[in-house]
Parts: structure tokens; sequence; C-alpha cells
């Protein structure tokens, strides 16, 4: 809306002005305007660029300019030009209007590259930003298996302590058991030992009743040689002879007993040393078990604490894939307000161009009108 009220207010200011009142002094200022007002919604250091390229163009054509040749009135002081001259910077303008053309075209092309650079870069963005959200879905995910991995850790650190204390506490029942039956071993081979003195005794007292019953034969015999004075002594022969009898049966009903009770001690001491041997046998394994158990608890242990790292380690880079992805996004934005300025620039030097190709051609109506 501003260009073209610009643009009309300028083509009518041409076409009222006679030849004679259009003076670089004018031209220069009024391009300069109508440059800034163009320029500066663009952006601060684009107008400047454009500003300083158009103005250096400007100013080298001015100094080159032929020397031009004023007429002085004797009623007045003020320089005017002469047709010659006016046709001239005519020319000068209509070759300031073609670099305006070219440079305007030339920062439309530069333009344009940068806006399919911005484009492109815009696509690239928006791709790792799909890249890091995937990423960190991903590492969110395995954050939580790293979690869930640390829990179950600790679970095998608990089952690994309470296999520890349980293993010791059978360890200790099994010395209890080994101490109790070494006790009862003890006890046993002592038991041996008295059946032992027992059957020397019995055997003491066989000996004795065998030898009482001879006596007591010996007796009887003596007895029955003494006739009538020796029926007395007879009597007691045969009741110490009956007594000999009875405790030799007696020796040797106790002595088969004692036979039996050898036997099962003999018996009970062979199962003792199998099962001391059992005993011995399951306190080593559990000695082992405990050793085993407790690398285990060591080897769990510094697995729980590798787990722990590597969650920490993935939540240091979820956090720092967190902070990419704000500054992704921060990108994105400027890279789209980039953008956005590329594309109107663009659309600003091609109103410019249009703008110069309007100046020529009131440039050349103005010459048509001079021609008249």
């Amino acid at each position: 809306m501003m260009l073209n009220t610009l643009r009309n207010s300028t083509t009518q200011m041409l076409r009222r002005l006679p030849p004679e009142a259009i003076t670089p002094a004018m031209l220069a200022p009024g391009l300069v305007l109508l440059l800034i007002f163009i320029l500066l919604p663009v952006g601060e250091w684009l107008a400047i660029v454009a500003l300083v390229l158009l103005l250096f163009g400007g100013v080298v054509l001015w100094l080159e300019r032929p020397s031009l040749t004023l007429e002085v009135s004797p009623l007045s002081t003020q320089q005017t030009l002469t047709i010659e001259e006016l046709g001239d910077l005519s020319i000068r303008i209509h070759v300031t209007a073609d670099g305006l053309v070219r440079t305007s075209q030339a920062i439309n092309e530069v333009t344009s590259q940068q806006s399919v650079a911005a484009s492109e870069q815009a696509d690239v963005i928006h791709m790792t930003n799909q890249m890091m959200e995937e990423f960190l879905e991903m590492s969110g995910r395995v954050s939580d298996q790293a979690r869930a991995m640390t829990q179950t850790a600790g679970q095998v650190a608990e089952i690994s302590g309470n296999g520890q204390v349980a293993i010791q506490q059978a360890i200790h029942g099994m010395s209890q058991i080994r101490r109790e039956v070494n006790a009862i071993g003890t006890t046993i081979t002592r038991l041996a030992q008295l059946t032992r003195r027992i059957d020397e005794i019995i055997t003491s007292v066989s000996e004795v009743a065998t030898q009482s019953n001879l006596l007591a034969l010996n007796a009887s015999i003596e007895a029955a040689r003494a006739g009538k004075q020796g029926r007395g002594f007879a009597v007691v022969a045969d009741e110490v002879r009956s007594l000999a009898q009875q405790s030799s049966g007696a020796a040797r009903q106790v002595r088969s007993i004692l036979a039996e009770i050898q036997s099962a001690v003999k018996e009970t001491i062979g199962a003792i040393e199998i099962g001391m041997q059992g005993v011995d046998a399951g306190l080593t394994m559990t000695q082992q078990a405990d050793r085993v158990m407790v690398q285990l608890g060591e080897s769990v242990t510094a697995s729980n604490k590798a787990v722990r790292s590597i969650y920490e380690v993935i939540r240091q880079q979820a956090d720092g894939l967190e902070g990419i992805a704000i500054n992704m996004e921060r990108i994105s934005r400027i890279n789209q307000q980039n953008l956005a300025s590329t594309r109107l620039f663009e659309t600003v030097t091609t109103n410019l161009n249009r703008l110069a190709d309007e100046l020529q051609t009131s440039l050349q109506l103005g010459q048509e009108m001079n021609a008249v």
C-alpha cells in the first residue's frame, strides 16, 4: 500500500515538474528516502548493506560525471541545467536505474538461494527434531529398563544376603550335629569298652562256675566214699553243683546278650562313622556353598553398582538430550524467523525491481515530454 502510494506520488511529481527543475540535489535524497522506506522493514543489516551498495554506485557515477556547462543569468546567480546536460543526466539516471535493477536482481537471486537453503535447513532441523524425539523416547525406555534392572539387582542382592544367612545357619547346625555325633560316638565307644569288660567278668564267672561244678562233683564222690557220715556233705555238694550249673547257664545267657549288645554297638559305631562322614561332607559342601554365595553377593553388589552407574549416565544423557531438543526447537524458531525475513526481503527486492522499471518508464516519459 505504501509502495503504491509512493510510486504514484513520484510519477505525478515527475510529470508536473519542468525539466529544468529536476536537479541531482533533488533526485539523490529522493532515491535514498525511497530505498530506506523499501528496505527498512526487512531488517537493519539488510537495509544498510543495500544502501551502501547503491549509494556507492551512485557516488561513483556522480564523481565521474563530465563538467556541466552552466549559464549564469544576469538577473539570478542560481545554477540551471541546459537541455543537453538534462539529457546527459537522464542517461546517467537510466544507467543508475539499470544498475539498481541489476543489483535488485542479484539480491533477489541471492535471497532466493537463501530462501531455498533456509527451507532445506528447516527440513533438516525438522528431521533432526524427529530423530531427537525418537532418541528421547528410546532413551526413556532404556532408562525405565535400567531402573527395573536396579530394582531387580537390589532384590537379587537381598536374596543373596538371605541365602548367605541361611547357609551360615546351616553351617552352624551341621557343626552342632557333628559335635553331637562325636559325643554319641564317644559314648558308644565307651559302651563297647564296658561290654568287653562285662564279657571278661562273665568269662571269669563261667570259669568259677565250672570249677565249682567240678569241686561239687569231687565232693559228692568223697561223700559217697564216706558212707553215712558223708551224706550231709553230699547234700551240700549237690546244692553247690546245682548253683554252679545255674551260674554257668546265667553266664551263657548274659554272654549271649552281651554278644547282641556288642553287635548292636558295632553297627551303631559303623552308622556313626558313616554319619560323621556325611556330616563332614555336608559341612564341606555347605562351606563351599557359603564361599560361592559370598562371591555371588560380591558380584551382585558390583553389578548393582554398575547398573546404578549406567542408570545415572542414561539419566544424565536424557537430561542432555532434553536440553539439545530445547535448543533445536529454539534454532527451528530462529530459522523460521530467518526464512520469513528472507522471503520478505525477496518480496521487497521484487518490488524494488518493479519500482526501478517504473522509474525508467517515468524517465523515458519525461524525455518524451522534453522532446515535445
